[in-house]
């Protein structure tokens, strides 16, 4: 176990968190959004 792969672990586990943080974002970023608009525009 070298210090590579520690660090390698350690960003593959962030890596995790920011694609499930990046598939959020995109799914309910448009949602909020239009949520926005339609009470601007009312």
């Amino acid at each position: 176990m070298t210090k590579l792969d520690l660090l390698v672990r350690a960003i593959g586990k962030r890596w995790l968190w920011i694609q499930a943080a990046l598939a959020f974002a995109f799914l309910y970023l448009p949602i909020l959004i239009l949520i926005i608009y339609s009470f601007n525009a009312s």
